[in-house]
């Protein structure tokens, strides 16, 4: 699970949070005046604006789970007004509204030295 709380709190370059707001602030004006979305990846580097940001072995990790062909017109993209919103996310808030069992597994790390 992504936690938006997680990922506002990681340090990130001043610059980047700039292009991040200003992304933001003009896809969220162009929405109001009937423009096409902005958009910005979903999984990217560490040095792209995205709403998950990653080094690079753990980004093609994450594509290495993905099927080779994307069903339904998937892409690596949302628009960029959507960024202010991912520090308010977290998933474990929304557990109690399941309404299907869940099983979680935790595991303590074990250290292999």
């Amino acid at each position: 699970m992504l936690s938006g709380r997680h990922l506002v709190s990681l340090k990130r370059p001043l610059l980047k949070k700039i292009k991040a707001t200003l992304l933001y602030l003009l896809d969220s004006v162009g929405g109001m005046v009937g423009l096409p979305p902005l958009y910005v990846k979903i999984a990217g580097l560490k040095d792209d604006v995205a709403y998950m940001s990653m080094k690079p072995d753990e980004l093609a990790l994450y594509f290495s789970k993905h099927p080779k062909q994307y069903l339904g017109g998937w892409k690596n993209a949302a628009p960029a007004r959507g960024l202010a919103l991912v520090g308010g996310y977290n998933p474990i808030d929304y557990v109690s509204n399941a309404t299907v069992r869940i099983s979680f597994l935790f595991l303590n790390p074990i250290p292999l030295y």
